[in-house]
């Protein structure tokens, strides 16, 4: 349901703004009893500077991302026992049956596979991405 973008009530059967394959909360819309030229223009102008402050704040989020290297959060349960949990940019179960971690510090470590009883991997929010 598209609200009437004067009195908030559903929009259906009167005016309504925005691409059609956008969710209804990317829509704005008019009802029969408000649909007049002069809240067309009002709604159409308050729809294309919402889209306009959306795409600003959606690029800002992306470019922080970008900069912020992807760091994972490797959890690591030994078959001894004990837990050890490292950060890391990357991972990767190797031929030779061994876990290869490329550090934050972009050091590899490797730790044989028989050692391990399991390990979880989960992706970790760094502080310059939030």
């Amino acid at each position: 349901m598209v609200p009437c973008f004067i009195c908030g009530k559903d929009a259906t059967g009167g005016f309504i703004h925005g691409f059609v394959p956008a969710p209804d909360s990317q829509k704005v819309g008019l009802c029969a009893v408000h649909n007049t030229l002069e809240n067309k223009k009002q709604a159409i102008l308050h729809w294309i500077l919402t889209m306009k402050a959306d795409m600003v704040s959606q690029n800002e989020q992306n470019a922080r991302r970008i900069k912020a290297p992807l760091t994972y959060k490797l959890t690591i349960r030994y078959a001894d026992g004990g837990v050890a949990t490292i950060p890391c940019l990357s991972w990767e179960v190797t031929e030779q049956s061994t876990l290869q971690i490329t550090r934050t510090d972009k050091a590899l470590s490797f730790i044989p596979l028989l050692h391990i009883r399991q390990f979880d991997v989960s992706e970790e929010q760094t502080p310059a991405a939030s």
